[in-house]
C-alpha cells in the first residue's frame, strides 16, 4: 500500500493559509457590508517557515496514547502524527484544531447523554440499523446513514471550538485494511469517510473558509 506525504500534503495547506492570511490588512476594506477579520492571528516563524504543522510525535508520545486510551490508531492517523502532532487550525478551518496525541480523547467521555439520546433514535427507526450493508459502506455523496451504537467507542481528535461546530472522529468499529472509519459531525448531520486519510485528502485541514476569504479578497 502506497503510503499518503503527509509533510507535502500539510507544506501545501499551509501555504494556501499562509497565502490567504498574508493578505488579511486588505479583507477590511473588501468588506464594507460589515465582515470583519475574526481568525487567529499566526506567528510570524511560522509564516517564514510556511509551516503551520506541529513538531511531529515521537513514537513513545504516540504508543503512550495508544496504552492510555486502550486502542492502536489506525496507520494513516499514525503517519500523520509523526509529521504534525495535531494541527492548530487558526480559526481557518471547518474541521478546527485537530488534538496532539496525548490530547485524544474517547467521545464518550464528553458526549455520552448525546450517545445515548442519538441510540434511542436509532433503535425507533430501526430502519437505519437495517440498512443494507453494500448501501450502509458507501462513502460516496449518497451516503445518509450511520450507527449510532458506534459512537460509544469512538474517538475524538479535534477541538470542537476552533472550527466550524464539527466534531472529528475515528471510528474502531468499521476497519478496512487496518484503517478505521472517519466520522464528522456537523449540525447538518454526520458524513463518514473509509479512513482519516480518505477524509483530508477531501476536505484538507485549510477548508472552505479559507477559499471564501480568497474569492472575497479578490473580488472586484
Amino acid at each position: 500500500m502506497e503510503i499518503f506525504q503527509w509533510e507535502v500534503f500539510i507544506k501545501k495547506e499551509s501555504n494556501r493559509i499562509i497565502d490567504v492570511y498574508k493578505q488579511k490588512d486588505n479583507f477590511k476594506e473588501k468588506s464594507s457590508w460589515g465582515y470583519v477579520w475574526k481568525y487567529s492571528e499566526i506567528p510570524p516563524n511560522a509564516i517564514e517557515l510556511r509551516w503551520l504543522g506541529n513538531i511531529g510525535a515521537s513514537e513513545k508520545e504516540i504508543q503512550s496514547a495508544e496504552k492510555r486510551l486502550g486502542i492502536k490508531f489506525p496507520p494513516s492517523y499514525r503517519n500523520f502524527l509523526r509529521i504534525t502532532n495535531g494541527w492548530e487550525g487558526w480559526n481557518l478551518s471547518e474541521i478546527g484544531g485537530l488534538y496532539s496525541s496525548r490530547k485524544v480523547v474517547k467521545f464518550s467521555d464528553f458526549y455520552q447523554d448525546l450517545i445515548d439520546s442519538m441510540i434511542r433514535d436509532e433503535e425507533r427507526y430501526s430502519y437505519i440499523v437495517e440498512l443494507d450493508e453494500k448501501k450502509y459502506f458507501s462513502y460516496g455523496p449518497d451516503q445518509y446513514a450511520y450507527r449510532a451504537r458506534h459512537l460509544q467507542q469512538c474517538l475524538l481528535i479535534n477541538d470542537y471550538d476552533k472550527g466550524d461546530n464539527a466534531h472529528i472522529l475515528l471510528n474502531p468499529n468499521v476497519i478496512h485494511d487496518e484503517e478505521w472509519e472517519a466520522w464528522a459531525i456537523f449540525e447538518g448531520g454526520i458524513k463518514r469517510w473509509i479512513s482519516f486519510e480518505s477524509m483530508f485528502k477531501e476536505i484538507g485541514v485549510a477548508g472552505k473558509w479559507v477559499e471564501e476569504i480568497s474569492d472575497l479578497l479578490n473580488w472586484g
